[in-house]
């Protein structure tokens, strides 16, 4: 059924809305809710999954991948998805003004991943080495707006945007919903995506629900009295 808002709770605040600058479990909690990877490891089978990238081929060595996005695609507020966006997310993870909290894990011994785009719907990621898990790789990093943050980049101070004191609708991303109001120490509250890729077998637009409201809880003891007076949960 279609429509509803899910009550969560969270034991910290997000130190910031940009997966690059942090790494804590609150921001990437916030960056899976709102931004999407290329490919994505299902964490209930570990199987490896089409995500923004509908379908991707491997040179028989297993050092050139090439990725064909989906067509088609929109960000958050309604401007076109495309290869540019994503050379210039990996550009931003390995520029060294940005350090990067994610540059390490997208390294093969020590080595940068090459991200070339012939066209806008393709991405080829070439490997500097031999490495056994291949794209599963590119799970690691979450795609960013080249519009809305390509400012930041130039002026080097990408590591201090998406701060926690940034307004929501500066910000945009391609995952199934969109910060639409966060309250320091209290909550965060989000909408529905409208331009979200996917739909399910019947072709109806996802996620079903209406929007997610996540309190910041720092005490389990209060979690588990919000769970049990129903302030958690679906309503």
């Amino acid at each position: 059924a279609r429509g509803g808002v899910l009550t969560a709770s969270l034991r910290a605040e997000p130190r910031s809305f940009n997966r690059l600058a942090s790494r804590d479990y609150a921001t990437l909690f916030t960056s899976t809710l709102t931004q999407a990877r290329l490919v994505r490891v299902n964490q209930a089978t570990h199987e490896l999954e089409p995500w923004l990238a509908e379908r991707w081929s491997s040179s028989p060595d297993g050092l050139v991948h090439t990725l064909t996005l989906r067509d088609g695609l929109r960000w958050s507020d309604g401007v076109p998805f495309s290869s540019a966006d994503v050379a210039f997310t990996f550009a931003a993870v390995f520029d060294p003004r940005v350090k990067s909290a994610l540059t390490s894990s997208l390294e093969v011994d020590g080595d940068p991943l090459l991200v070339t785009t012939p066209d806008e719907r393709t991405v080829v990621v070439t490997f500097p080495h031999p490495f056994g898990p291949g794209i599963r790789l590119l799970d690691n990093v979450t795609i960013l707006p080249k519009h809305k943050l390509e400012a930041a980049v130039a002026a080097g101070t990408m590591a201090a945007a998406w701060s926690a004191a940034t307004p929501p609708d500066e910000m945009a991303g391609m995952g199934p919903f969109v910060l639409a109001k966060y309250e320091p120490g209290q909550r965060l509250t989000f909408a529905r995506n409208p331009h979200y890729w996917r739909k399910d077998d019947r072709g109806i637009g996802l996620p079903y629900l209406d929007g997610l409201v996540v309190e910041i809880v720092p005490d389990q003891n209060t979690e588990l009295l919000g769970l049990q007076s129903g302030r958690c949960g679906w309503h």
